[in-house]
């Protein structure tokens, strides 16, 4: 998946592109935060890895099916409840309808570079190649570093998850998944998921030099200063990599040796904010009742905002199982044990 500026820059060009009249960082702080946090969409509960109950099944469960049938649930409790469009909850809802695209379009990408023959050697080497991502794509869209922007305290939203947020995901989760219907703790999930998230993006906030050498010096062991590596930011890049493939050399879908491509990451990028500017636009269509928001309420001529989303899973955009079977991953192991040696010895 990946990781937080990603999704961070892909929904502020997205909802630029497609309703530039609603700007929330303009606007208003709280709900420019709400929109921060939408877009991180189901990787909030991945992060819920301390407090208990967990959200983490959710985060599966979210990345797997029925994601489409969850936002559409979003937007059908705002309309029930005549919030509109453009308001805190509204700015929530896009952006976790961005993630999705996001996801599905940088997934081949991200895996195919990232994973390699054992994770058992470096299992963060996914996650490593996520922040990299992050920096190519802050730099290269904003001109910045990941350590020069203040991530935790963007996306706070408050001291817990908002309660209208909290309790849309509830029903919308209940509507998808049948788990959800029967969880009576899932309310404490949701808060549990909020609050471990902003201690990760607490932990990981604006990680410069000086951070990462002091993360890597008091490292437990040699695996630890290795996922140290792997969840901080790289002020630095090695060179002599073309992490973006910028040269636009030939790949593969990690599932499929015979789907070649030569995209770049920056390509791929361009191609998921098109795809959200028609989405956030199919959205709005729901939102105002131009569209049904689900499937069951469409005629065979006509989306649905379910449909627009999709309900397939968010590897990649392809309705097709997936079993990977080609990778040519950058030497990671080799690239963190450089830095992590680095930083032993400033």
């Amino acid at each position: 998946m990946p990781s937080h500026f990603a999704h961070l820059l892909h929904v502020e060009d997205s909802i630029a592109a497609a309703l530039p009249d609603f700007s929330p960082q303009s606007s208003d702080p709280v709900a420019y935060s709400c929109f921060v946090l939408g877009a991180q969409g189901p990787d909030l509960f991945y992060h819920n890895r301390r407090r208990k109950p967990s959200a983490l099944l959710y985060g599966s469960l979210s990345h797997r099916k029925n994601y489409g049938k969850v936002v559409a649930g979003l937007v059908g409790d705002a309309v029930e409840r005549e919030v509109p469009l453009r308001s805190r909850f509204g700015a929530f809802v896009l952006g976790y309808a961005c993630h999705a695209l996001l996801d599905r379009k940088l997934h081949p990408f991200i895996n195919y570079f990232s994973d390699l023959p054992d994770d058992r050697v470096f299992p963060r080497a996914h996650a490593f190649f996520e922040r990299i991502v992050d920096v190519l794509l802050t730099r290269s869209r904003r001109n910045t570093e990941p350590r020069q922007v203040d991530f935790r305290s963007i996306i706070d939203c408050g001291p817990t998850i908002p309660a209208d947020v909290s309790h849309a995901l509830i029903s919308a989760f209940a509507g998808a998944f049948d788990r959800a219907g029967n969880d009576g703790q899932l309310e404490e999930r949701l808060r549990n998921a909020y609050l471990d998230s902003l201690g990760f993006y607490a932990y990981t906030n604006m990680a410069d030099h000086t951070a990462v050498s002091k993360a890597v010096k008091h490292a437990e062991s040699e695996r630890h200063a290795r996922a140290m590596i792997a969840l901080l930011h790289p002020p630095e890049l090695p060179e002599g990599y073309d992490f973006a493939n910028a040269a636009h050399n030939q790949w593969c879908h990690p599932c499929d040796e015979h789907d070649t491509r030569t995209s770049s990451l920056y390509d791929l990028y361009d191609e998921a904010v098109e795809q959200a500017t028609r989405l956030l636009h199919g959205i709005a269509a729901g939102w105002e009742g131009r569209i049904p928001l689900f499937d069951s309420a469409a005629a065979a001529t006509e989306p649905s905002v379910e449909a627009l989303v999709g309900n397939h899973n968010l590897s990649d955009e392809r309705r097709l199982h997936c079993a990977r079977s080609s990778a040519a991953p950058f030497p990671l192991l080799k690239i963190a044990d450089e830095l992590r040696a680095y930083y032993l010895r400033e």
